[in-house]
């Protein structure tokens, strides 16, 4: 077996047992409270909350009545060669790809903004688990080197927690002092093509991801029967 199917393997229990611990909490506080993500990164969530560190990659979980918001900053730094704006959206984008790739999604809208001066992808695609339609609304975020994913899984027809996600949770995004856009460039190594690094870690760090996803509820729909 190759490292890389070893990997994914590993991620994909790891994510199923997570999604089972994340489940079992009623409803979510609706008071936030700041939590530091990475030397670099903090937000505001809601106070109850789950917390684990898979396979390089750190997970913070917030169950929000049947809808989940996930939180992933990965260990592992990218090497990818960006140099500027464009070439950093070209490794948004790639990254994107990977996850679309993975979980069959199809893509809704997406646009480059700026979020406390800093760049970022926003995303929504639609994918169906079990049966069911799940709308991915996601927040992507290269700083020194590090990604950083802010999703919200929710139905299609909800609107209290993509409002309370969209107007609540990701302004409260917060950066360490100094840090500026040319923290989100990396000019250390040439040649090292920002598509093949972004779509890699797409494609890795969501594979088991969803997996874990489609069996949880595969499993709680065979329950309820």
């Amino acid at each position: 077996m190759n490292v890389s199917k070893r990997i994914i393997e590993n991620f994909y229990y790891c994510t199923l047992i997570l999604f089972f611990i994340t489940f079992s909490i009623k409803g979510f506080g609706q008071q936030l409270v700041p939590r530091k993500i990475s030397e670099d990164v903090s937000i505001q969530i809601p106070q109850e909350f789950v917390t684990t560190d898979t396979l390089g990659q750190n997970i913070i979980r917030v169950p929000l009545e049947d809808e989940v918001l996930l939180i992933m900053n990965s260990d592992k730094k990218s090497d990818s060669y960006i140099e500027d704006k464009d070439e950093l959206l070209k490794f948004y984008e790639d990254f994107q790809t990977g996850m679309l790739d993975e979980t069959k999604g199809k893509l809704i809208n997406k646009s480059f903004i700026q979020i406390n001066g800093l760049y970022f992808l926003k995303s929504s695609f639609r994918t169906r688990i079990s049966g069911t339609d799940k709308i991915w609304n996601n927040y992507l975020l290269l700083l020194n080197k590090n990604s950083y994913t802010f999703i919200l899984m929710a139905s299609p027809e909800s609107t209290k927690n993509t409002q309370f996600f969209e107007e609540k949770i990701i302004p409260s995004i917060k950066f360490r002092k100094g840090l500026t856009q040319k923290n989100q460039f990396n000019t250390d190594k040439e040649d090292s093509p920002a598509y093949n690094i972004g779509k890699l870690v797409g494609t890795l760090s969501f594979y088991g991801f969803i997996g874990g996803i489609i069996l949880f509820f595969i499993l709680r729909k065979r329950r309820n029967k």
